[in-house]
């Protein structure tokens, strides 16, 4: 299988439903780090008790530090019709100030 993914990458991974985590399993033996951002913290709470690496949407400086170490940005939320995509909403200058991204991809 090729990939944009290369072992080492640090991948932030917004919205880790079913979509999002069959994208994980296929990193999986890559070898690189996923950060999930969770819509909850009661979400990253289960995401982070199962053994992953998570942090809770509106936790602004977990979201933060991830996007600062970030090489992948991943998303699969959906739009809004009324409010746009809520991720750049919320941390568009953030992920405008990560320097190190070098792929993003959006579902």
């Amino acid at each position: 299988m090729h990939t944009a993914f290369v072992p080492g990458a640090q991948v932030v991974l917004f919205g880790p439903g079913y979509v999002g985590e069959a994208v994980c399993n296929l990193l999986t033996p890559v070898d690189c780090t996923i950060v999930r951002v969770a819509r909850t913290k009661e979400g990253a709470a289960s995401l982070v008790q199962a053994g992953r690496e998570a942090v809770a949407f509106d936790d602004h400086e977990g979201v933060t530090e991830a996007l600062a170490k970030c090489t992948h940005l991943l998303s699969t939320v959906g739009p809004d019709l009324e409010d746009g995509d809520p991720i750049l909403s919320a941390y568009s200058k953030d992920i405008a100030a990560a320097d190190g991204i070098t792929w993003m991809v959006r579902q």
